[in-house]
């Protein structure tokens, strides 16, 4: 959250706009979306993400209090199995 908001931040001091995806469906504020077709919001949406990612813009994100890592994990299975058609079987018969 804190990324985005410095992302949010960053776009309205810089370009006077704010890159559409984090513009909010009611749009209370009354904020200008950046035209990502013209050159130079587009410059100016692609200048502020560069800075930030190299570490010119700094956002200042504490780390998080709490955080979950999950570790990836892939299976694969046939489908239907022998248990659910043993269990559909008796469903149906019930």
């Amino acid at each position: 959250m804190c990324r985005r908001f410095c992302l949010l931040t960053s776009f309205m001091q810089s370009c006077k706009c704010v890159h559409p995806l984090f513009l909010e469906s009611n749009n209370i504020y009354d904020i200008r979306a950046c035209e990502l077709d013209s050159a130079v919001d587009y410059a100016c949406v692609s200048d502020v993400t560069t800075d930030l990612d190299q570490g010119i813009r700094n956002c200042s994100c504490h780390v998080d209090c709490h955080e979950v890592d999950y570790a990836l994990t892939l299976s694969t299975s046939s489908w239907p199995s022998v248990p659910f058609k043993v269990n559909s079987l008796s469903c149906i018969m019930c």
